[in-house]
């Protein structure tokens, strides 16, 4: 995206980090570049790095003007934290470039953030952009469940309130079910928590660092499942676990995909959500809604999203 600001040309964007590979070619043509977040003080300068969440809040000011300019109900995406809690990056993860290192936000910035929004109109909200929704504050519950409450108290109004993001390991602990239950309690309906299994193929798991194995995989769903299985005002369930699958890895082979994918289909997914993406394509590619046990005899009732189909609408960060 290029904007004029004050006479410069700033660069914002992923077209960002390709001009900085080569920037003699692009000498003159932009006055400031940017691949991370934009404050009040780079502005001119570009940016490399993500902004501190200090310098964030101390930018934060009302949003009625940019929300009165939307022509729709936008889905605001509030960050909880920078970095993977893991001790090794999976060996396809991008989260290295956004900060090697974990940054958490503290509570009360993400409800002031929250509360910012609220009064300009938003009533769509959802903790996503971090890694791991579980893992906030290294997995403590009782910090994580004085920020729902908080949520849910200062903005009653609230349409939707949901997460993104959960790491399997995290889920499938004693912690997880807690932290799981606080979400059934204080989220609304149709939430979903989509965990990184990424493969059931232990040649592909062991190949790219993939640090969850389908027992575990399998303890995190029965976790979501006992937390939010029951259905919601409007009958969707409450909370559902989701399998997030990528084609394409090092080390896969499709034989040994076909043969493990029926497996669990037939012994393991209970209203579970699946995405496949295909490794170096565009993603998602299909998108599986599992909403019973699924066996040979029933497959027939999988809802398959086709390559150049529309899917469903995901949310996003305010645009």
């Amino acid at each position: 995206m290029l904007a004029c600001v004050r006479g410069q040309r700033v660069l914002l964007g992923p077209l960002a980090s390709w001009v900085l590979r080569d920037p003699g070619a692009y000498a003159g043509l932009f006055d400031a570049v940017h691949t991370h977040t934009v404050t009040s003080a780079d502005l001119g300068t570009g940016s490399r790095v993500a902004a501190p969440y200090e310098r964030l809040a101390a930018d934060r000011g009302s949003c009625d003007g940019l929300i009165g300019q939307l022509r729709w109900r936008p889905v605001a995406e509030v960050e909880l934290y920078r970095g993977c809690t893991r001790r090794r990056f999976c060996s396809f993860c991008n989260e290295p470039v956004k900060s090697n290192h974990v940054k958490f936000r503290d509570p009360a910035d993400v409800l002031d953030e929250i509360t910012v929004l609220y009064e300009a109109g938003v009533r769509n909200v959802r903790l996503g952009q971090q890694t791991c929704f579980f893992s906030y504050l290294n997995r403590d519950a009782g910090a994580i469940e004085h920020l729902l409450a908080g949520i849910r108290e200062g903005c009653p109004d609230l349409e939707v309130l949901h997460i993104d993001n959960a790491d399997p390991l995290a889920v499938a602990s004693r912690t997880g079910a807690a932290i799981a239950r606080l979400v059934a309690r204080y989220c609304t309906e149709g939430n979903c928590a989509p965990m990184g299994i990424e493969s059931f193929d232990p040649a592909v798991i062991e190949a790219n660092a993939l640090t969850c194995t389908p027992q575990v995989q399998m303890r995190a769903i029965a976790n979501v499942n006992e937390a939010g299985a029951q259905a919601g005002p409007s009958g969707l369930p409450v909370l559902l676990p989701g399998l997030n699958l990528i084609y394409g890895l090092p080390g896969k082979l499709t034989a040994v995909t076909m043969r493990t994918w029926p497996g669990w289909c037939g012994s393991s997914m209970r209203d579970t959500c699946v995405t496949a993406s295909t490794s170096g394509r565009p993603a998602p590619t299909r998108a599986l809604l599992l909403r019973r046990w699924v066996s040979s005899s029933h497959r027939r009732r999988l809802r398959i999203s086709r390559p150049g189909r529309p899917t469903s609408p995901t949310c996003s960060t305010i645009r």
